[in-house]
């Protein structure tokens, strides 16, 4: 049986950004060895992950280019609240 791996925001925010170039690259390396792993990412991890990057202000569009990715790589990753697949996501900003 494959291992299963919960991904906090904070793996997915330092592989993100490159503000802090030794804790990108050691993200970059743990994620590169998840490939054989069942990843879960939660609907929360999602959004305290767009709302970091908000903060560190990118763009909406590179965000949502980034949130696609990290789903469209971890393509098995469920909603672990309610077992939904994530398949697609539309991002809407509710400050604008």
């Amino acid at each position: 049986m494959r291992d299963r791996i919960f991904l906090d925001s904070n793996i997915l925010i330092y592989s993100s950004l490159q503000d802090d170039k030794e804790k990108h690259n050691e993200t970059l390396n743990f994620l590169e060895k998840l490939k054989d792993k069942i990843v879960f990412i939660s609907t929360q991890v999602i959004n305290e992950v767009y709302v970091t990057l908000l903060k560190h202000e990118l763009k909406d569009e590179d965000i949502q280019n980034i949130v696609s990715k990290i789903i469209d790589i971890y393509n098995s990753s469920m909603d672990m609240q309610d077992k939904l697949v994530i398949n697609t996501l539309t991002i809407k900003n509710p400050f604008l």
